[in-house]
């Protein structure tokens, strides 16, 4: 419950109870003054339902669910006729969002794997899904190899995890062949079709690495917004890299941010 008319919050429940209805018990009393009027809102947190319409009321069977009493004498204090049905305008539930981070789970900076491994995580993501559970169509990442001479070869069969360690996407190779350009970058491009369920969803990418893989050479997996993934014209932000829609709605979502996350 939120007084517009004085910017402050006067109580807050954590959800509606098992009839739809959210009770304000408020433990510092409004005090409305003779001749003058308060603006009163209802605010809610939206976490799902796109697609759908909500309102509020402070009306039940004709009556306003409202107590007040007056200041002088405390006697209960009766409300007046109106036109008003005591229903708020109903609001639509846009489309969902879809966030990506850096996991705390992803393998530190300078950490040491042996040749030949298999399912090496190179990276990990937090995609957070509010207002619907977001369906991902495509999904790419930067590799920046970091040294010279590296060849494409030198990372194989990538593959996204859930943290369930269920493969959500893959296994794909990077996109080029033989030895990496001059600018020691080239990417995964997965097309699988999978779930990102509500909330924050941890997911890793895991590679085998060649058996004959340069030593101290580094390699970092992620979304690096200054490069183009090499099938569209978008940069290789979270934005431009990632293709998805609701599983509601249908409608197109824009991963954010338009930024790295590397």
């Amino acid at each position: 419950m939120y007084n517009a008319s004085n910017l402050e919050s006067l109580g807050e429940v954590d959800s509606f109870d098992s009839e739809g209805r959210a009770t304000f018990d408020l433990a510092t009393p409004l005090l409305i003054t003779k001749g003058n009027s308060k603006n009163l809102s209802v605010r809610v947190d939206i976490l799902s339902g796109s697609g759908r319409s909500v309102s509020a009321k402070v009306k039940a069977a004709g009556a306003y669910t409202i107590t007040a009493i007056g200041k002088t004498y405390g006697y209960g204090v009766g409300f007046g006729s109106s036109s008003w049905a005591g229903t708020a305008t109903a609001q639509n539930i846009a489309s969902g969002s879809l966030t990506v981070t850096k996991s705390s789970t992803t393998p530190a900076t300078g950490a040491y794997v042996a040749p030949g491994g298999n399912d090496i995580a190179f990276a990990a993501f937090n995609l957070e899904a509010k207002g619907e559970a977001v369906t991902i169509t495509e999904f790419n990442n930067t590799v920046d190899f970091e040294s010279s001479g590296a060849e494409s070869a030198d990372i194989t069969g990538c593959s996204i995890y859930d943290a369930n360690g269920n493969v959500v996407a893959g296994p794909v190779d990077t996109t080029d062949a033989g030895t990496i350009t001059a600018t020691n970058i080239d990417y995964l491009h997965w097309t699988d079709t999978w779930e990102v369920p509500l909330g924050v969803n941890v997911y890793t990418v895991k590679c085998d690495i060649a058996t004959g893989i340069t030593n101290a050479e580094t390699i970092k997996i992620g979304f690096d917004a200054s490069n183009v993934v090499e099938d569209s014209t978008n940069g290789n932000d979270p934005y431009g890299a990632i293709t998805a829609k609701g599983s509601t709605s249908n409608d197109t979502i824009y991963a954010s941010p338009t930024s790295d996350v590397m």
